[in-house]
């Protein structure tokens, strides 16, 4: 989608551009021995293709005037204003590139100050221009006057006589660690490409000590694969910087709200009675089986919920920056970004937290049974998932529970042939899970699965290491719920009667089925007993009941009468 600068910036909420470079800096539009290079060579091109400039202020030269006499016009154009030198060069690589698209020739290799000049046409009047000697001089009342609907552009070399100094970096540093500037900041440089301008913008936030969501970088060249203009590179610059900038902002916001809210919430529950407490946070909990670090847990965290719901909803300021973001993020996309194996994939993690509870998470606690625990063998890539009506696998606080048997589903991991062949089969016979153990996905396999004894997989929950084993010499754990601390002394009970030629009652095998292998017990020795399995994580809600339900309605599906006229053509109705 083609748009005018100022409409981009229109869309994301700037209203006013200030531009500090050294193209804006009095008296020095020549000043270099690589300025007069740079304007004759452009002058040149012009002469060899016969071309007169169309730039008003250059109106009196002829084609046929000598190279001295363009000169002479140009600086005389440009010592009028301050910004006609960057003007007069957008519009003289306007008219190059347009005669080399005719003539089939190759775009130069470098943007040079000509096509930032055409950012400055572009902007107009809304633009102001400052070069580092008026920055220096007025940048006090400049900044009391940025606010979030500023655009702040930021040369990063800039050059002092014969010298080059990286005054930008300065400048960048000032504006960004100043937090009650929340004006967006784009730096502008030579140095890199505009695919190397993310790797500089995180660059010089360590070296800076500068928030990487407060800037971003654009390079001044030209891309080598792509035809991209000076406000193709600022439009993706923008886009960096928005979504940092938005996403810090957001995640801020959420932040506050959510300590804002935890801490009231903590307030109002010291201000209830204590009779509705104990009721609702103790006994309720423990007559169902569930934990009250857990209950209390949901009510801080529906707490958060609400609040940030609410307070977000009406923070216009947040919204106008999102519709903003989303706008922008429709005229130009991101280029993927090359794999970097020193970056951590933060992100990635915390996706595989929401789906999936580590060994250590659930074990450390003695986490009792739940739909989605994953079981494994130390010698196998097989892993099991335990499914079953959650309320009906929990223990209550008298030590009884529903059920004595569920199901222990296997799961695999997909590969890539794997997941070519699954499309010619049955989807309903696999249920796909992100994350299991590892990286990939997974898939439960609805006609791999064996029922199996609770009382046998119970034993994980006693042991911090999740082993499914039992010593007659362990001791409770002291974190273990009421109905649990019963269920252990059962199995004390039980297993210190176990022998080498006595199996404890009940627990002889997981599983009576083929489908899960290895599933007698051991006796080590004496008062012990023992499975190959243990519990090496588990998947999280609401995937493992979907799972569960997903299992039960693919067991009864409807088995239909076969089809005895398969293969029969004639004497059909119909034909």
């Amino acid at each position: 989608m083609n748009i005018s600068l100022q409409e981009l910036l229109s869309i994301v909420g700037i209203k006013r551009v200030i531009w500090i470079d050294d193209l804006f800096e009095k008296g020095a539009a020549v000043s270099t021995a690589q300025d007069e290079i740079e304007i004759a060579s452009t002058f040149a091109k012009f002469k060899a293709m016969e071309l007169k400039p169309s730039h008003p202020a250059l109106d009196g030269i002829n084609v046929d005037d000598e190279l001295e006499v363009w000169l002479e016009a140009y600086e005389s154009a440009i010592a009028e204003s301050s910004s006609a030198r960057a003007e007069i060069l957008g519009s003289l690589s306007a008219q190059l590139r347009e005669k080399e698209a005719e003539e089939a020739l190759p775009p130069e290799d470098d943007y040079g100050d000509g096509p930032l000049g055409e950012i400055v046409a572009s902007l107009g009047n809304s633009v102001e221009p400052y070069g580092l000697t008026d920055w220096t001089q007025k940048q006090s009342a400049i900044k009391a006057a940025l606010d979030g609907t500023t655009l702040v552009l930021i040369d990063r070399e800039f050059k002092i006589g014969a010298e080059s100094d990286q005054a930008g970096e300065r400048i960048l540093q000032e504006l960004a660690l100043e937090a009650s500037l929340g004006c967006s900041l784009v730096m502008l440089t030579h140095s890199v490409s505009q695919r190397e301008a993310e790797q500089l913008r995180e660059t010089l936030s360590r070296s800076a000590n500068i928030p990487i969501h407060r800037f971003a970088v654009m390079s001044k060249r030209t891309d080598e694969e792509a035809s991209l203009t000076a406000v193709d590179n600022l439009r993706r610059s923008l886009r960096h910087l928005l979504v940092h900038k938005t996403c810090f902002s957001m995640a801020e916001k959420i932040a506050q709200s959510m300590k804002r809210a935890v801490e009231q919430a903590v307030k109002d529950l010291s201000d209830q009675s204590v009779y509705d407490l104990d009721h609702s946070v103790f006994q309720n909990s423990l007559d169902e089986g569930a934990s009250e670090t857990g209950v209390l847990a949901r009510i801080l965290l529906l707490r958060q919920r609400v609040t940030v719901d609410e307070q977000i909803a009406k923070d216009t300021f947040l919204i106008e920056q999102l519709i903003g973001l989303r706008k922008l993020r429709e005229l130009d996309s991101l280029p993927v970004q090359e794999a970097r194996p020193s970056v951590k994939p933060l992100l990635s993690a915390w996706r595989n937290d929401e789906v999936f509870d580590s060994r250590d998470r659930i074990n450390f606690s003695h986490s009792p049974l739940a739909c989605g625990d994953v079981f494994g063998k130390p010698d196998s890539n097989a892993v099991y998932v335990l499914l079953g009506p959650p309320c009906d696998l929990a223990v209550r606080k008298d030590g009884t529970r529903n059920l004595d048997e569920a199901f222990l589903v296997l799961a695999k991991r997909v590969s890539q042939s794997a997941e070519a062949s699954s499309k010619e089969m049955n989807p309903q016979r696999f249920f796909k899970v992100p994350s299991i153990l590892g990286e990939g996905e997974w898939r439960l396999d609805f006609l791999e699965w064996g029922s199996v004894s609770l009382r046998c997989l119970e034993l994980v929950v006693f042991n911090q290491s999740g082993e499914m084993s039992f010593a007659a010499s362990l001791q409770p754990p002291k974190i273990l719920l009421p109905g649990w601390q019963k269920r252990f002394e059962e199995t004390k009970q039980l297993v210190s009667l176990a022998s080498a030629t006595q199996s404890p009652k009940g627990m002889e095998r997981l599983s009576l089925s083929g489908k899960v292998k290895n599933a007698a017990g051991k006796c080590p020795g004496n008062g012990q007993w023992r499975f190959e399995y243990s519990r090496v994580g588990r998947l999280r809600n609401p995937w493992a009941i979907a799972a569960y339900g997903a299992f039960t309605s693919y067991q009864t599906r409807s088995a239909f009468e076969h089809n005895f006229a398969k293969g029969l053509t004639s004497g059909l109705t119909g034909q």
